[in-house]
């Protein structure tokens, strides 16, 4: 869960995987401020995963956070 996020963002702030799920995570707690938080980090990488944003737009995950 969350615990596990935190730990790996601890250790690397810029993993991709991490802050995607990071965002998933919050969108289903309710809290869009984090989820949105997470998801602008993944933003701002230099290398944005492509499997990682197909990820993001299979799952309206940018909508669910904008509805919220």
């Amino acid at each position: 869960g969350l615990t596990f996020l935190h730990r790996a963002l601890g250790v690397e702030p810029a993993h991709p995987e991490a802050l995607v799920y990071r965002a998933f995570v919050h969108t289903f707690l309710g809290d869009p401020v984090l989820s949105a938080a997470a998801l602008a980090a993944f933003d701002d990488l230099e290398t944005r995963p492509a499997a990682l944003r197909g990820l993001i737009l299979a799952f309206g995950l940018r909508e669910s956070i904008g509805a919220s």
